[in-house]
């Protein structure tokens, strides 16, 4: 980037960002968003202005505390859709230390290393391993291949194809 983002590297541009961010439309979001700009969960009020936006140029990004506020509400289960994993191993290193669930995983969308197709296919797999369902239909759209129910004991002798 051209810019140190959340520093003061980025004062220049604000007033340009603030214009900019105004003339968007906003819409409250459908899913619960823990912001790394406070460490809390953000209300649709917040999400929805664009100081918010300005402020989470400028500000210091919070993650070791929204890592803990989605750890106190029993998130065991975090993607990063970032351009590659860093975040992914920061928050395992963002853990609280009182993190008793050995199942909590990290798992990165993106790899740098890696063609899209094989890191969407890998964390949907890993996903899906943990109990997640994906909407198979807006993936795959009317593809003729379903997903099967395969054995979740790799000796199980039943037949499947």
């Amino acid at each position: 980037v051209s810019h140190a983002f959340h520093s003061p590297h980025m004062d220049p541009m604000l007033e340009e960002f603030r214009t900019i961010a105004a003339g968007l439309a906003y819409h409250a979001p459908r899913i619960t968003v823990v912001s790394t700009l406070t460490g809390a969960v953000a209300s649709a009020a917040e999400l929805t202005s664009p100081d918010y936006w300005v402020r989470h140029v400028r500000e210091a990004v919070r993650f070791h505390d929204a890592i803990t506020t989605l750890h106190h509400q029993g998130t065991t289960t975090y993607l990063e859709l970032g351009p590659d994993g860093t975040l992914t191993t920061l928050g395992r290193t963002s853990l609280p230390d009182d993190d008793t669930t050995p199942t909590t995983e990290f798992i990165p969308l993106l790899r740098k290393d890696r063609t899209e197709t094989h890191t969407l296919t890998t964390a949907l797999a890993h996903l899906w391993t943990r109990g997640t369902t994906p909407h198979w239909h807006t993936l795959l759209g009317d593809h003729p291949t379903h997903p099967h129910h395969l054995p979740t004991y790799p000796f199980q002798h039943q037949h499947y194809w």
